[in-house]
Parts: C-alpha cells; structure tokens; sequence
C-alpha cells in the first residue's frame, strides 16, 4: 500500500524588481476543515494501534495525519517506528526523508534515500527525489540518472519531466525545458508548476503564449498569487498597463500584504504616467510592509526629486543606502542633491 505525505514543491519566480518566492499553501478553510475532524480520526487510529502495535501500516497512516496536522516531529517518530517494525519496505524511508527535506536536512534525506534505494533500485518515488536532491546541488548528471531508472518503470511520470525541465533551465537549453515542461503537462494536465515555468519561458522572450499558461495555472488555481503576479508582470513588459495594474489590484484583494504589487504599481505610475504623488503612496505602502524594502525607498526618493521634494528624496536615499550600503543607484542619488 502506498501512501504519500505532502512534499515541497519549488517555484521560481522572475520579475522587474527583487523579489523572494513566494510558496503557495493550502486554503484556511481547507486547513481548518482538517484541525476540526483531526481529533475523531487521531482516536481511531490510536485504537487501532493499541489493538495492533506492530503494524507498520498504521503507523504510517498515523505519519500522514500527523503531517496534515503540522505535527512534523510526531510524524518523524511515527516512521521511525515503521522502519523498525518493517527496515525492508523502501517506501518508508522514502517517506521519512521527506520530512527531513522539508525540515532543511537535505544530507539525512539522501542518506535515507540511498537506503531506500538498496531496498528497492528500481522504486521511482526514491529515485525521482533522489535525482530532486542532486539537482539542487547541481550534480546534473547523477540527477539525470536517477530520474530515467524511474521514467524507465513509468514513463508517463509528469513529475520526471517537470524535473528534466528544471535541469535543463538551470543548464540554459531553453528549447529542451520547454519540451520537457510541455511533456509533463501533456502527462498530467493539472500540473501547475509546470504551466507556471513555461509562462516564464514564454514570457522570457516576450511571447504572448506565456498568457495562455498562466491562464492554465489559474484554472488548476485560482487564487495564485504567483500566477496573476507573473502574468501582470509579463503584460507590463509589453506595456499592456491598464490590465497589468488591474491584476496588481487583484492580487492586493487576495493577500494585501503583497508588498510586491504595491511597488509595481508604485512603478507603473512613477514611469509611465508621471504622477508622482500617487507612486511615492504606493511606494510607502510597500515599505509599511516591507521595511527593508531599498528599492521602495529609492523610487519613492526619485518620485520626490521629481516632484521637486529634494528633502525628502535625500532622505529616502539615505534610508536606501543605510538598508544596502553598495546600492548605487542610491548614492549617485545623495550625490545629486547633497
């Protein structure tokens, strides 16, 4: 019997100003939903290993619910169990090194995957997640090996060509990360990281067909932030404003922390329509809540100095360096106006 706990899953993000990436998580409502029933369901299984304590089975099950609960050092000794009541089950391990992944312990992960992988060379669950490890260090080759053992049990395994087309993104051969992006997709139409990295690449080149698959995200969700904001972004780039700005006014509407979306449109308007008072209270409610925001500091400087606010602009432009030191953008500013 297989079971599967959730697993991190990497987005990369690209946009006109730094930024970090932001993870996508599940619904409130789907997480309280969970906390609610999580009681009834956690005396069920108790009982159920009470009546039967070496059942590595159940213990798993109990892993799973513990994971859904964010009870991730519960979920740990849960497995740790069924490896001691089961040590020839590759699964189990497999299952336990994702925890240790997600709780930033990437060297135990592999350790319990190469186990996993002397139980069980061919298991495609290991191999992918041991060919994921080698990519983040950037051992292409080894994760190129691992990840064909495990197309080579199932070769219609989307999340092998997801991966493929990571490596082959970071090794810049765009034409094969989109192929290979295009053949998890055609594996599992609902794979939305996918869709979003080819909207990057598309949109990359400023090819209109990056709309159509940060459409497609948005029909697998609808609320993602990274997919309104990556396609408002791209509309931005080919100077579509009027629907770029209307998508940062969404985004705001399902998180209004997005401080992202308050510096484009502080930059929208800074650049593109001259009104400068209107940037510069953009730009500050970006710093409301993102402090150390430079770049916010320094548009929100130049929109004063354009509007002939030098006090203020040196000052913001201060406040810039004083967060980043080697900004340059900021110091040739404090030399223009001191």
């Amino acid at each position: 019997m297989r079971y599967i706990l959730s697993f991190i899953i990497f987005a990369f993000l690209v946009g006109c100003n730094p930024q970090e990436a932001q993870e996508n998580q599940n619904s409130k409502e789907e997480s309280t939903e969970s906390v609610d029933s999580s009681f009834s369901v956690f005396d069920d299984i108790n009982q159920q290993i009470k009546a039967n304590p070496n059942s590595p089975e159940l213990y798993i099950k109990r892993a799973d619910l513990q994971v859904k609960n964010n009870n991730y050092s519960a979920a740990v000794k849960d497995l740790e169990r069924a490896i001691g009541l089961d040590s020839n089950n590759a699964n189990h391990y497999v299952l336990l090194s994702t925890l240790k992944f997600r709780n930033k312990k990437p060297a135990e992960a592999m350790e319990l995957l190469q186990t996993a992988l002397k139980r069980d060379p061919q298991n495609v669950t290991a191999n992918l997640k041991v060919g994921e490890l080698f990519m983040y260090l950037e051992n292409y080759e080894n994760a190129f090996k691992h990840i064909n053992i495990a197309l080579k049990q199932d070769k219609f395994n989307a999340e092998a060509y997801f991966l493929k087309g990571m490596i082959y993104k970071f090794q810049r051969d765009s034409a094969k990360a989109v192929s290979s992006f295009q053949t998890c997709v055609e594996q599992d139409l609902d794979y939305y990281d996918a869709h979003i990295q080819l909207g990057l690449m598309y949109a990359s080149v400023y090819d209109e067909l990056a709309l159509a698959y940060y459409d497609n995200a948005l029909d697998i969700r609808p609320n993602s932030t990274e997919a309104l904001y990556n396609k408002a972004l791209y509309l931005q780039s080919v100077e579509e404003l009027q629907a770029a700005d209307k998508l940062y006014k969404k985004i705001l509407e399902i998180d209004p922390n997005y401080y992202i979306a308050y510096y484009n449109m502080g930059f929208l308007r800074l650049v593109y329509a001259e009104d400068y008072d209107s940037a510069a209270s953009l730009f500050s409610l970006a710093i409301e809540k993102d402090p150390n925001y430079f770049e916010a500091y320094y548009n929100r400087g130049y929109a004063y100095e354009l509007a002939g606010n030098n006090l203020k602009a040196l000052e913001d432009y201060k406040q810039a360096l004083a967060i980043k030191p080697d900004f340059t953008l900021a110091a040739k500013g404090v030399n223009r106006l001191q």
